[in-house]
């Protein structure tokens, strides 16, 4: 195995596949698109459970299992940091340089881990485009305008992680025109879509930080709407 110190840059001109320790659909993993595959700390059971191989390893190593390690490979690098101020999400998306990372694992058992996940994601809008994949959902936290294709009579959900005030909404069945929307106020959860076109666009004084919410189905449409913000 090759040792390094944290932080590291690991650089991709393609998509990153980032796995943590969660709630992991395996088939779903397996059939992942290509790229770099990530291991975040005990997520490193889920990829070789998934059949793929790691390029590199990135956390404090306490969840993580020696005989993982040891099947992994002699070539993965391992990026290990004591720092218990950040989380492993957090630490692996400060070594990483890339257009794109779907992570894996960050989505169900529990709460507070994946709350820890969005609050990250919304510190990091400006640096890095993540998509949360689970196997009920998908996530994508962002500011600015967002639009994607679905088809009609999707569910999806717009939920505020600080409050943004939306100018305009196309393709919702309920429409956000004029909301302004925050975790401690109004939301906008089980929205469906009328058409399959959604377009919103907050309002230009607003910085605010949101999630849209939809099924894994849309992977292949997220991941070039996303690719646009």
């Amino acid at each position: 195995m090759v040792k390094q110190t944290f932080p590291s840059v690991i650089s991709d001109n393609d998509i990153t596949i980032l796995v943590g320790n969660g709630a992991c659909d395996l088939t779903q993993l397996s059939k992942s698109p290509k790229g770099k595959v990530i291991a975040v700390d005990g997520g490193l059971r889920h990829v070789l459970k998934a059949g793929l191989t790691p390029n590199a390893v990135i956390g404090d190593m306490d969840s993580i299992e020696l005989s993982d390690l040891q099947a992994a490979g002699r070539n993965v690098a391992i990026y290990k940091s004591d720092d218990q101020d950040t989380t492993d999400f957090e630490k692996a998306l400060l070594a990483l340089e890339a257009p794109l990372c779907l992570a894996y694992g960050f989505l169900g058992l529990r709460i507070d881990h994946m709350l820890a996940c969005l609050s990250v994601l919304a510190r990091f809008t400006d640096r890095h485009k993540v998509i949360l994949v689970g196997a009920d959902d998908l996530v994508y936290v962002t500011k600015g305008p967002f639009s994607m294709h679905l088809s009609a009579g999707a569910r999806l959900s717009l939920w505020p992680i600080t409050p943004v005030k939306f100018a305009a909404s196309s393709g919702l069945v309920w429409p956000v025109d004029g909301l302004t929307l925050a975790p401690d106020g109004q939301v906008a959860t089980s929205n469906q879509m009328k058409e399959d076109w959604l377009s919103v666009t907050p309002d230009k004084k607003s910085e605010g930080v949101y999630a849209i919410c939809c099924a894994p189905e849309f992977l292949p449409q997220m991941i070039t709407a996303a690719a646009k913000t």
